[in-house]
């Protein structure tokens, strides 16, 4: 055989092995459509909001930007499921530094499938980015149906270029802006100069309810919008290179200012010394508490009259290594402010070794509506955790109503006298219906509990090591 006979032979084998190929692939595509066909479409909707969810419309020109695109053109299953307005309305949207890849073809997409409802828009800027360009431009023609909007600015700059360029949004109830960049010394001294913008901007949003600022950014009564709307605030300075002290005067003018606030979460490494003179803050609508940071930061807890708080979160930052003993008196003051104690039932604290077993018992006397307790990295003793759980010394009080209790990294907390309480417990409520002796019992990295006290408590409590 010649050369040209091999040649020929061995084109028609690869031709052959192409089309065994292509037939095998039209086969497993055939067998996938018809597994997806007994799917419900229930579930198939869930696959495809996980596979949208984690969809980012990036101006690099990544193929993942365009998974759900080519998810929704698969067959007539997914095309149908694809079909639902309410899967398209989370836009992700990432403007690299120095990318100017076309995004408005992709983004238009999103936004004719979500066919005018509601959006909830999380948008990166990257240093230089600039935000005069196609995407924020076609963002800004549906102002309009901004629900939420999440702003991760590269700069300050970026950001008040950004806020700049908005119009009203009347039906926006979320803001939450954040500065990656740490600005200079006079943008610490002269915050305004950045974020007037953030209230100007959005007065025209009367739905505007939860305001969420993080990092290098300050807010003050200059700064948040609508005050007598917004119900939720988080603030969150969490910048590694921040070094702007917050004014605790400022804060509590800030507070003041928002008399329907709801849920208050304040993380702040450093606060100002206390000034003499400075008052407190009425917080009437207030139900939600959670204030973290170093240790000067709590003693702005007692500032807070809040008679209708239920949830209570303190955190000192892992950065706190010395004791603080002003912590519980701040915890106490706070509890005793009120005319009567706030009705919570749900007590967090963590990282809080330096609370004794004295100020346990007094903070616990004062929470008589106590249903939730979470201790992490403390050195509350056996003696204490059992009169909470055996409610010896308030039999009508508190912890008759306890129905969890979560204990980590508590090293003086012994499986005994877990054991021996929530027996004690469980025969003491052998009256009480099965809703009031449930409880929920968390150890972690505690002082190992026996095989038997588990294998005994187990059908009677959840118990979990």
């Amino acid at each position: 055989m010649n050369v040209f006979g091999v040649r020929t032979l061995a084109f028609t084998h690869y031709t052959i092995a192409q089309e065994k190929y292509s037939t095998r692939i039209t086969t497993s595509s055939h067998i996938a459509m018809a597994i997806v066909s007994f799917f419900p479409p229930e579930l198939l909707t869930i696959i495809f909001k996980e596979c949208i969810a984690d969809t980012i419309l990036s101006t690099n020109d990544d193929p993942a930007t365009r998974t759900a695109i080519a998810f929704s053109q698969v067959c007539s299953w997914w095309r149908q499921v694809a079909s639902i307005p309410n899967l398209w309305i989370r836009l992700r949207i990432d403007i690299c530094e120095g990318c100017r890849n076309p995004l408005s073809s992709i983004l238009e997409t999103w936004l004719g499938k979500s066919q005018g409802l509601p959006l909830n828009i999380k948008l990166r800027i990257g240093r230089d980015s600039g935000a005069d360009f196609d995407p924020i431009r076609r963002l800004m023609k549906e102002i309009s149906r901004w629900k939420t909007l999440r702003i991760y600015a590269e700069t300050s700059r970026l950001l008040s270029y950004f806020l700049n360029k908005i119009e009203p949004a009347p039906a926006l109830e979320t803001v939450y802006v954040t500065v990656r960049q740490s600005g200079s010394w006079w943008h610490y001294q002269h915050p305004l100069d950045r974020l007037e913008q953030l209230r100007n901007r959005f007065a025209g949003s009367p739905r505007l309810c939860w305001i969420g600022i993080d990092r290098n950014v300050i807010a003050t009564t200059e700064t948040i919008p609508l005050r007598g709307s917004i119900f939720h605030l988080s603030l969150e300075y969490t910048a590694e290179k921040y070094t702007m002290v917050q004014s605790t005067g400022a804060l509590v003018e800030l507070l003041q200012e928002l008399p329907q606030l709801k849920s208050l979460n304040i993380n702040i490494p450093f606060f100002d010394k206390e000034s003499i003179g400075t008052p407190h803050v009425d917080m009437m609508n207030l139900t939600k508490l959670l204030l973290e940071g170093a240790d000067n930061v709590f003693a702005f807890l007692p500032r807070i009259r809040a008679p209708n708080l239920t949830n209570l979160t303190i955190s000192r930052s892992g950065d706190s290594l010395s004791r603080n003993p002003l912590l519980a008196k701040s915890i106490l003051d706070f509890l005793k402010a009120s005319h009567s104690p706030p009705p919570i039932y749900s007590l967090e604290l963590y990282n809080v070794p330096e609370i004794t077993d004295q100020d346990f018992t007094r903070i616990f006397a004062l929470l008589p509506s106590l249903e939730k307790l979470v201790i992490h990295n403390s050195s509350i003793s056996d003696a204490t955790v059992q009169e909470l759980i055996l409610c010896e010394s308030n039999v009508d009080g508190l912890r008759r109503c306890l129905k969890r209790l979560e204990l980590c990294v508590c090293e003086n907390v012994h499986e005994q006298n877990i054991s021996s309480a929530v027996r004690s417990r469980i025969s003491r409520g052998a009256h009480r219906s099965e809703a009031e002796a449930c409880l929920q019992v968390l150890l972690v990295d505690c002082p190992p509990v026996r095989k038997y006290d588990i294998k005994f408590l187990q059908p009677l409590v959840n118990l979990c090591i």
